[in-house]
């Protein structure tokens, strides 16, 4: 438990309107393209009811670590200047420095660290936070990865800690936090939301590649600390939904202009309400309850292969679209009795929850802009065509599935997880050896036409298996995972150069995407947002 929550009880001190925290993660790829937001950020200017914080640390050796309050000096001359007008000077970041984590800390220690500064020293009635660094946590556990003497990363489970508890800090001194934006790539996971369930009120990410630059943070700044200052003006309440609405739609729109480099991407805004989560609990047991069944079938094994092949993926195939699979599965699933009927109903159902209305739903906006996420709707579920290789035996620390069981999305479904229908996939799925395959072949040639034994085949039967111990497996043994990775992949890959997907690869975009960016989209006004409660990049 942070220091911040134990000791946020209690607490008087008089609470700004809005404090938002930005969390840069570094390395030698990312870090000049997070100077150049740390600048934008800087130049955006300063409102007297909103407080700035941002860590930023370059992963670079001989660079330091910083926290900066954002013009925190000239905010005690002035209290409030929102951009700079006519004067094109960016005044040095340097005088913003505050003690913050030291050099040595761990990622988690790290981002600990800095949510206890803000709680603690910057309380507020609303918080916004943005973690910014190298994402893809979901199987991988790796997410903002910093390099103290050895790599270190946050787990999933570690975020989700540590994110709850600063929430509850925040909450027992009468604030909400209403925005997590995850500005990493595939953050907008099933398994992150059911992490991250009443760390905030929304989760901002994507599900397939972020960049540093997408997300307009200069632009973003002077949004919000025009909207404050507008409500203290005017002394009327925070309009946060309308806020928030405004801030995924100038990422969004800033984001379509990549097309121009060739870049495909998306973004999401869901809502993290637990009671929200807690409703697809329901529909997606009874997914899983009738995928386990078809793929007892050949005919319902061959429907999920395609659906699966057929799917929007991301990150080397290891993600997929969980909407658009069901979708996809549907469109099979009729040719697959008995469990046909079975599928297509639990689909609708699963597709259904994900995008109920605006004001009851999971999924409140999804966007997305050229070929490769052409068919994305919001958010992703860990779908690898195969069982991850790891260690033998296995070590927690080091293996995907073992990690993954202990995930909330994994312990809240109970015997109808993901991760069971995933076990029996990746057995009902796998190809028998060469080996196996061969002496099955050999195994039907050992008795002849005649009924005699043919000697030749007995021969090449048991040379297959020689060397072999009952029992024992003529599998090889599996290698290793691979050890931390934090280099960028190259812009527009998805991760991958060899996906079988075959997508049209015209650029194309999602209907709010092509609205002017002052337009709002028909039957999806602002306000349809829901409201009230407490509830990148690689």
């Amino acid at each position: 438990m942070s220091v911040a929550y134990k000791q946020a009880v209690g607490e008087t001190a008089t609470a700004s309107e809005l404090t938002i925290m930005i969390f840069f993660a570094g390395d030698p790829h990312l870090s000049p393209s997070m100077t150049s937001q740390l600048k934008a950020i800087k130049d955006a200017g300063f409102q007297q009811d909103t407080n700035v914080l941002v860590h930023f640390d370059p992963n670079e050796k001989g660079a330091g670590v910083c926290t900066f309050e954002i013009n925190r000096k000239r905010k005690a001359e002035k209290a409030t200047v929102i951009g700079d007008g006519r004067d094109p000077f960016v005044r040095n970041l340097i005088e913003d420095c505050i003690e913050g984590a030291p050099k040595s800390a761990t990622a988690v220690q790290a981002l600990q660290t800095f949510l206890d500064i803000g709680i603690r020293d910057f309380r507020a009635r609303h918080y916004m936070i943005f973690l910014v660094g190298h994402g893809d946590i979901v199987g991988n556990d790796a997410f903002l990865p910093d390099d103290s003497g050895e790599t270190t990363a946050i787990t999933l489970k570690q975020l989700g800690e540590a994110l709850s508890d600063f929430s509850r800090g925040v909450k027992i001194r009468g604030g909400v936090v209403d925005l997590l934006g995850l500005h990493s790539c595939s953050m907008s996971a099933i398994e992150v939301a059911y992490e991250l369930k009443g760390a905030a009120r929304y989760l901002m990410a994507t599900e397939g590649m972020s960049f540093v630059s997408s997300w307009p943070y200069r632009q973003l700044l002077k949004k919000i600390l025009n909207t404050v200052d507008k409500a203290r003006e005017d002394k009327a309440p925070l309009d946060i939904d309308q806020l928030i609405f405004s801030i995924q739609k100038l990422s969004l729109h800033n984001s379509t202009d990549f097309m121009f480099s060739g870049v495909s991407a998306d973004l999401t805004l869901t809502s993290l309400d637990p009671q929200r989560i807690n409703g697809l609990n329901g529909p997606l047991k009874d997914l899983i309850r009738v995928l386990k069944k078809g793929l007892d079938t050949t005919r319902g094994l061959e429907a999920i292969l395609l659906a699966h092949l057929k799917s929007q993926s991301f990150w080397q195939e290891n993600y997929t679209d969980l909407y658009d699979f069901c979708l996809c599965l549907e469109r099979q699933a009729d040719k697959c009795d008995p469990v046909g009927t079975s599928m297509v109903q639990a689909c609708r159902a699963v597709r259904d929850k994900l995008e109920e209305s605006n004001s009851h739903g999971f999924i409140i906006q999804s966007d997305f802009f050229g070929p490769l996420y052409q068919y994305s709707h919001g958010v992703s579920v860990y779908f690898p065509w195969s069982r991850p290789v790891q260690d033998n035996p296995p070590i927690e620390a080091d293996d995907i599935l073992l990690r993954y069981k202990n995930y909330q999305f994994t312990t809240a479904l109970g015997d109808d997880s993901w991760l069971s229908f995933l076990e029996t996939y990746f057995n009902k799925t796998r190809r028998l050896s060469r080996e196996t395959e061969d002496a099955g072949k050999q195994t039907q040639a050992i008795v002849s036409s005649n009924g005699n034994l043919n000697s030749t085949s007995i021969e090449v039967a048991v040379f297959a298996n020689a060397n072999v111990a009952d029992g024992e497996s003529l599998e090889p043994p599996e290698k290793s995972t691979p050890s931390l990775q934090k280099n960028s992949p190259p812009l527009g890959a998805a991760g991958c150069s060899c996906s079988p997907k075959n997508f049209p690869m015209t650029f194309t975009k999602s209907p709010r995407a092509k609205l002017d960016a002052n337009a709002e989209l028909p039957g999806t006004p602002a306000k349809a947002l829901p409201s009230g409660g407490v509830v990148a990049t690689r």
